[in-house]
Formats: structure tokens, C-alpha cells, sequence
């Protein structure tokens, strides 16, 4: 089949390749008119990293975009904590009004739902609804990119907008509360800690008060010294009896077994604020501790009781230091809890903007251009493979070699056709 035959049967079947791409362009536009039109507004904000005094508060930074830090902050503008605030903020809890192009014509009614829906549901559908709308990519573990996705320019630019002015308070909200409840956990355990070094300072007091003549003050009575590393004057006896020479060996290690366990008791007060309760390191120095009381236990049986006097003594000294070392210790890790505040304050205050949200020109969603050419060519191949369908079933003869393949015989002579007229020329 020659080019002159092939253009004679499109010729002939002309509609077959004109009518499908005007009805797929058709059916496109017509669609496009009840599409709601898909805007992006963007804004990058710069979560600044402070420098955090408080050990517990820190926060453990890396290099990589799985930062945990910078994820959770992902996962904050996205909770309902922010979310819902925008919702109320923009009015989003009813749906936006349409913006597709028929619309701007034609005022739609809205469709009424099969069931009616109360508040709470709408609440729940609306921010279902916005949260898959808002995006949020780090770039960094210190650059972060916020995006909303509405049907209007105007609206994504206003929602990015308080998406991120929402994510800064509740952020801060956040980060109050847990300072607020490590500090109130902090200030039972300084009452306690207050109440343990004054009974222990009146039972010291009351012993010297009953001992005057074996006891004699001790050499560190500041209120809030440090336990001393030297304990070459363990003892504090103002002048060894006879009767209490022979225990002086046993005194001096019970002395250190004393100063073991106000070491141990200090370790247990520090990692009270670190750890829970059921932490296997907190374990392991309760039972130090309580093996090192049974061996002081057992051993102050055996003391005369000049000796046992002095170890009781002794052992209220490092009582009372140890009550007023874990307060002094603890009221530092409070003032550490009231700096880092500040420092959350400041941390909230130094987000800062890098690229301003910026209302978008042109949607992102749908590109109308390429929808009807895609259309207009899919049409095109509809017409091209329906003619050709049309020619494999229609058995008319409208070529001398469609004679010569039907009949079998040769063709000696054609009379021309007007169409062969108008090729020819």
C-alpha cells in the first residue's frame, strides 16, 4: 500500500481521527473546571543550637539529616499541639470555600453530609485533613522547611504563617513544662534533703551535748563544706583512754567503712536525679551500701564503749556533712535548672526566618497546559488505532490493491477519482 492509498482511507475515515481528541479535550477542560487548584507556600526557619548548662536538659546533637533533635521538632509542627491552634487561628475547621474555575463563576452548593457530623468530628476530619497538607523537611539538624498546601494563595500563605508562629509557642510551652516539672521534683527533693540535715545536725548536736567529756567539737562545722578526701583525723577523741586503746585499730577501719558509706550515699544522691529508681547502677550501691552497714553493725558490737561512742560520733560527722554536701549538691543542679530556662527562652527567641513565606503566582497542582495536550494526544492515538480498527473490519474495496487481494486478479487500468484528481495536482 503506497502513501496515496494510505491518505485516501484517512481521508475517507477523517472523523474517526478528528472526533476523539475534541472529545478527550472536552472531557479535560471540563474536569479542570471542578478541580480545586493546589497552591504551596514555603518558609525556612533556622533553629539556632544554645549551649545547655544542665546535664539533664542537654540536648545530643549529630551532623545527619536523622538528627533526633531536629525530627522531633519535625514531629512537633505536625502534632495537634500546633495544628490545632492553626485550625482556629485560620478558620479551618469548616471546609474552605471552593476555588475551582467554575466556581469563581458559579456559586456551588455545598454537599451536605449523609450524616451529620459533630464538632469534634468536624475538629478531628479538618486537622486529618491539614496535616497532610503541612510538610516538613529538614534540610539540617538546624534548617528547617515548613510548607502548606491549600487551595488559594492567600490561604497557604496564611497558614505556613501560623504554622510557624504556633510551632514557636507551643515549643516553648513544651519546653516550660518540663523544666517546670523537673523543678518541682528538684525542690521536694531540697525539702527533704533540708529536713534530713537539720534532724541530722540536732542529733550531732544532742550527742555532744550528752558526751562532753569524750567528744570534742569537730574541726569542719561550716554549714556547707565538702566532705573531707583526709581522714587522718578520723577519730575527734579528745584524749584516748586507756580502756579504748586496744580497740583504736577496729576504730580507725570502721572510720573507713564510715567515710565508704557517706561516698556511696553522695553517689546515690546525684544519680537520683539522673536515673529512675530501678536503674542497675542505683541498685548496685543500695546493696553496697546496706553490706557496708551490716559490717559496721557487726563490728560496733565488739567495741568497748569509749570506742563505740567515738564511731558513733565519728559516724554522725560524716552524717551531718554528707546531709549538708547532697543539699549543696542538688541546690547547684537547681540553679543549673533556672539558667537552663533562660537559655530555652533564649533558644525559642533566636528561631529566626531565613526565606519569608511569600503568597504563591501559580498552583503547583493542576498544570492545565499539559493535561489537554496529554489529552489532545491521547486522543490522537485513539483516532489513529480506531481507523485503523475500522479498516481491518470493513471488507469495501476502495484500492486496486484491495482488488487485486480480494479477486486474485490483476488490475490493467483505473479510472481516475475526483481524490486522485486533487492528489495528482
Amino acid at each position: 500500500m503506497n502513501i496515496k492509498s494510505i491518505l485516501y482511507l484517512l481521508f475517507l475515515r477523517k472523523w474517526l481521527i478528528i472526533v476523539p481528541p475534541v472529545i478527550t479535550c472536552s472531557i479535560a477542560i471540563l474536569i479542570l473546571l471542578f478541580v480545586e487548584p493546589v497552591y504551596t507556600a514555603s518558609i525556612k526557619l533556622w533553629n539556632k543550637e544554645m549551649k545547655e548548662e544542665s546535664s539533664i536538659l542537654k540536648v545530643v546533637r549529630s551532623d545527619s539529616q536523622k538528627d533526633l533533635y531536629a525530627n522531633v521538632q519535625r514531629e512537633i509542627i505536625r502534632s495537634g499541639a500546633v495544628l490545632e491552634k492553626v485550625l482556629i487561628d485560620q478558620n479551618l475547621i469548616n471546609p474552605p470555600k471552593s476555588n475551582n474555575l467554575i466556581s469563581r463563576f458559579i456559586e456551588m452548593p455545598k454537599k451536605k453530609a449523609k450524616k451529620p457530623l459533630s464538632e469534634e468530628q468536624k475538629k478531628i476530619a479538618a486537622l486529618t485533613a491539614l496535616q497532610k497538607n503541612i510538610g516538613v523537611d529538614i534540610i539540617n539538624p538546624e534548617i528547617i522547611l515548613i510548607t502548606a498546601k491549600m487551595n488559594s494563595p492567600q490561604l497557604s500563605l496564611s497558614v505556613v504563617k501560623s504554622v510557624a508562629k504556633n510551632y514557636k509557642e507551643a515549643y516553648l510551652s513544651i519546653l516550660n513544662r518540663e523544666i517546670d516539672q523537673y523543678e518541682e521534683v528538684l525542690k521536694q527533693r531540697l525539702d527533704v534533703l533540708n529536713n534530713d540535715l537539720t534532724n541530722s545536725e540536732t542529733i550531732l548536736q544532742d550527742f555532744e551535748n550528752q558526751n562532753p567529756d569524750t567528744i570534742r567539737k569537730p574541726q569542719f562545722q561550716n554549714r556547707f563544706g565538702k566532705l573531707p578526701d583526709n581522714i587522718s583525723n578520723e577519730l575527734n577523741v579528745k584524749t584516748p583512754l586507756p580502756s579504748m586503746s586496744s580497740d583504736m585499730n577496729q576504730v580507725n577501719a570502721l572510720t573507713l567503712v564510715i567515710h565508704e558509706l557517706s561516698k556511696l550515699e553522695l553517689q546515690k544522691s546525684k544519680l537520683l536525679t539522673e536515673v529512675s529508681s530501678e536503674s542497675v547502677t542505683l541498685q548496685s550501691i543500695n546493696e553496697e551500701i546496706d553490706r557496708n552497714k551490716k559490717v559496721l553493725a557487726l563490728n560496733m558490737i565488739k567495741l568497748s564503749s569509749q570506742a563505740r561512742l567515738a564511731v558513733e560520733y565519728q559516724r554522725l560527722q560524716w552524717e551531718v556533712n554528707l546531709a549538708r554536701e547532697r543539699y549543696t549538691s542538688l541546690l547547684a543542679a537547681f540553679d543549673k535548672i533556672t539558667l537552663s530556662r533562660g537559655t530555652k527562652m533564649k533558644q525559642i527567641s533566636s528561631i529566626s526566618v531565613l526565606d519569608k513565606a511569600v503568597a504563591p503566582l501559580y498552583p503547583i497542582y493542576p498544570k492545565k497546559k499539559m493535561i489537554v495536550i496529554a489529552a489532545g494526544f491521547l486522543g490522537i492515538l485513539t483516532g489513529l488505532a480506531c481507523t485503523y480498527l475500522a479498516h481491518i473490519i470493513d471488507t469495501s474495496v476502495y484500492t486496486e490493491d484491495d482488488l487485486e487481494d480480494d479477486e486474485e486478479l490483476k488490475v490493467l487500468a483505473v479510472i481516475p477519482t475526483k481524490f486522485d484528481e486533487v492528489c495528482h495536482d
